[in-house]
């Protein structure tokens, strides 16, 4: 499995670039847009930006890791692969979205495998140099840690739906989850972009069938409509998912 991983990061050409600043890119991003000017302008000096291809591999799950990564463009999606082959999506991040932080600090091996979902630009901070950062600005360790501390949430409540709740909950607030993470119209309640049922599957711990006949369910009750390649939540699944 792992060598089979391993070999994904060689199907496409890698392209890696040195800028003298990135502060207009950092500037917007989340993770650091409340963070001041000066330790902006710090952080992009320490940046390098390397460009994937979609389907690419841009970390591996179980080798270690010295590094943080940001996405600037593109998707990212976070994966586990179990020895028994199967897998599990935990997130897909978008512009803004960061990964590879706990190794970053830790230095020990990662946890999970990180893959371009699309065409994707990332901004890369060794972490020699994210030290060295926080050393100047500490105050830049408050914004890691509120983002942590944030996900620590999610990955708790992961956790309690994969272990207290059925298949059609789980995927309905994943649904939710992606609407509203989706930043597209109608409040929270178009998915612009529809998943596969395979890629569903993936997020709620189930398998491609079960998924199927969950949303076939969603959508004879109305809860869920195709627009396209959009799909479309009802005020019904909003409240299902709550």
């Amino acid at each position: 499995m792992r060598s089979y991983l391993q070999s994904m990061s060689y199907l496409s050409p890698r392209r890696e670039e040195h800028h003298p600043t990135f502060s207009a890119i950092i500037s917007r991003l989340s993770l650091f847009r409340n963070i001041d000017a000066e330790a902006q302008r710090d952080i992009s000096a320490r940046l390098v930006m390397r460009t994937r291809r979609a389907g690419s591999q841009i970390m591996s799950q179980d080798e270690p890791s010295d590094s943080l990564y940001i996405v600037q463009r593109g998707l990212v999606k976070l994966v586990i692969y179990g020895d028994n082959g199967r897998q599990m999506t935990l997130s897909t991040l978008g512009p803004g979205g960061f990964f590879g932080e706990v190794s970053a600090f830790d230095g020990l091996e990662r946890g999970v495998t990180a893959e371009a979902a699309e065409d994707t630009t990332i901004l890369v901070m060794a972490r020699d140099q994210l030290f060295e950062h926080l050393k100047i600005f500490p105050a830049t360790a408050v914004t890691f840690l509120m983002e942590m501390s944030r996900r620590m949430r999610q990955q708790n409540e992961l956790i309690a739906n994969l272990a207290l709740r059925d298949v059609s909950v789980r995927l309905a607030r994943t649904l939710v989850k992606l609407a509203r993470e989706d930043g597209g119209d109608l409040e929270g309640r178009l998915i612009r972009h529809r998943p596969t049922q395979q890629e569903l599957a993936n997020m709620v711990g189930s398998c491609r069938e079960t998924v199927s006949r969950a949303m076939a369910g969603f959508s004879r009750k109305g809860l869920v409509s195709s627009q396209g390649r959009s799909l479309q939540l009802s005020d019904d699944m909003i409240e299902l998912a709550a």
